[in-house]
C-alpha cells in the first residue's frame, strides 16, 4: 500500500490521456483508476491490510470458467448451495429471525423433499429454494407477527441472497408467503406474475413447507425428525420426538390441504 499511497498525488494530478500515455491504460480504465485507487486505500486503512493481489482476469473470464465447469459437470454445486444457505442465514440474522426454528423447519422440509422425490420429481436446485424459504419463512416477524407471511414476502422479494437469481428469489419469497393462511391463488399479484412453471414450483414447495412448519408449531422442537412413507394414496408421517405433540399432529393435518391439492395425496400422522 505504501507504493500506491506515494503514487496517489501524481495519479490524481494527471488527465486520463496522460495516464494512458504513461502506463498504457485502456480509455475505460484511465478515467477511473484514480478514484479506484482511493477506494482501495480507504479499505486498506479500514481493515489494516498492506497489499492487494490482483488476479489479472476480469468478470467475463470468471463467467466463461463457470460455464465450462458446469458443462463438464465439475462445478461445485454443493459449495454453491452452501454459500446461498449461509447468505440466507446472514439475512435472517439481520432481521433477528428465530434461527433455531428456521434451521429445524429447513431440515425437516429438506428431508421430506428427499423422501418424496418420486412424487414431486423436482431437482436439487428446487431443494435449495425450499431450504432457503424454510429458513426465512418467518423473517416477517421483524415487522409484525400479524400477517407476518406477507411481511416475509416483502422482505425476501426486496432482498438479495447471494447465489440466487432474481427469478429464484421470487420463488423463495412466494413460498414464504404461502407457508401459512391462504393458498396460492391467481388473484394474488405476487403469484400471478410468476410464469407457469414457477407457479407450479411454488405450489409444490409451499405444500412441503407448510407441513414442515407445522411439525414445529410451538417453536420448541418437540419433533426432531420425520419420515414420510407413501402408501396407497396417502403420505404417512412417522415422527420422532416428544410424546406430547398433539398440537403438532393436529396442525400437520390442518395445514395439509395444499399438499393434498397439489399431489392428490392425503396426509396422516402415524401414532
Amino acid at each position: 500500500m505504501g507504493a500506491l499511497r506515494a503514487l496517489m498525488p501524481k495519479l490524481t494530478a494527471m488527465t486520463p490521456d496522460e495516464r494512458r500515455a504513461t502506463w498504457g491504460l485502456r480509455p475505460d480504465r484511465a478515467d477511473v483508476i484514480a478514484p479506484a485507487a482511493a477506494i482501495v486505500l480507504s479499505l486498506a486503512d479500514a481493515y489494516h491490510f498492506e497489499r492487494v493481489l490482483s488476479p489479472g482476469i476480469g468478470l467475463k473470464d470468471g463467467v466463461i470458467d463457470e460455464l465450462v465447469e458446469k458443462h463438464f459437470d465439475v462445478w461445485d454445486y454443493g459449495g454453491e448451495a452452501a454459500a446461498a444457505i449461509e447468505a440466507a442465514v446472514r439475512l435472517g440474522r439481520r432481521y433477528a429471525f428465530d434461527e433455531k426454528h428456521g434451521a429445524l423447519v429447513a431440515r425437516l422440509a429438506s428431508d421430506l423433499f428427499d423422501q418424496l422425490r418420486p412424487l414431486h420429481r423436482l431437482g436439487d436446485r428446487d431443494r435449495l429454494l425450499l431450504h432457503v424459504s424454510a429458513l426465512l419463512h418467518d423473517v416477517g416477524d421483524f415487522i409484525r407477527y400479524e400477517g407476518h407471511h406477507r411481511h416475509s414476502y416483502y422482505i425476501l422479494v426486496n432482498s438479495d441472497v447471494l447465489g440466487l437469481s432474481p427469478r429464484e428469489r421470487d420463488v423463495v419469497a412466494n413460498c414464504a408467503r404461502y407457508h401459512r393462511k391462504s393458498l396460492p391463488d391467481a388473484s394474488h399479484p405476487n403469484f400471478r406474475d410468476l410464469d407457469r412453471d414457477d407457479r407450479a414450483r411454488v405450489r409444490a414447495l409451499a405444500a412441503i413447507l407448510r407441513i414442515a412448519d407445522a411439525l414445529d408449531r410451538e417453536h420448541v422442537a418437540k419433533i426432531t425428525a420425520a419420515r414420510g412413507v407413501l402408501e396407497k394414496g396417502r403420505l404417512r408421517l412417522h415422527l420422532t420426538g416428544s410424546a406430547d405433540r398433539q398440537l403438532e399432529e393436529w396442525t400437520v393435518v390442518r395445514k395439509s390441504e395444499l399438499f393434498r391439492e397439489v399431489f392428490d395425496v392425503a396426509v396422516e400422522v402415524v401414532r
